[in-house]
């Protein structure tokens, strides 16, 4: 039972884990990335699909992000799709193609971005604490219903502290080298 409990710890922390690195994956650095633009939702045949799953999207140079749309119909609609993301991009038609260009990282862009990013890795070790709290009181309530040992709980509620820890490094490296990216 004190198991389920560690393992139940260890997936919660690892979907927020993964939800962390989601949201900062969409934060722009120095290049640009194709992740800005594979979960914007184009209609497509009346069907809502993804923009990674209905073009080829590649980064042409740092600052200029190319879309290919499989079936060039809808080239109008991928970029009203993209208009509507609230990502604030201005797509370029050239041909079939589609072209985003990002201006490059003014000072005060650098300063909001990496304020962002503080808030979002502040924002997930507070919910990976949390997490631990529910686990150990959970931990708690086992071993006041006498379904587990002092010693046991202890081990447990270490192993729990552990997986924190660890994950807390973890968003803290990930946090280190995003900040490189904002270098200044």
């Amino acid at each position: 039972m004190s198991n389920d409990i560690l393992n139940k710890a260890d997936n919660d922390m690892k979907k927020s884990f993964y939800k962390f690195i989601n949201s900062i994956n969409k934060i722009r650095t120095g290049r640009v990335s194709t992740s800005l633009l594979e979960n914007v939702s184009v209609e497509y045949y009346g069907n809502i699909s993804l923009l990674k799953y209905i073009s080829n999207i590649t980064v042409d140079n740092n600052n200029t992000l190319k879309i290919s749309v499989f079936d060039f119909s809808i080239v109008p609609i991928v970029c009203k799709a993209i208009l509507k993301s609230n990502l604030g991009l201005n797509p370029n038609v050239v041909g079939n193609i589609i072209k985003i260009i990002f201006p490059s990282l003014t000072k005060e862009r650098k300063i909001f971005l990496k304020k962002i990013l503080n808030d979002e890795v502040e924002k997930t070790k507070i919910i990976i604490r949390n997490i631990r709290r529910i686990y150990n009181n959970k931990l708690k309530k086992l071993l006041k219903n006498k379904n587990i040992d002092i010693g046991n709980e202890r081990n447990k509620k270490n192993d729990i502290q552990k997986l924190t820890n660890n994950y807390i490094k973890k968003i803290q490296d990930i946090y280190m080298k995003k900040k490189r990216n904002l270098k200044f």
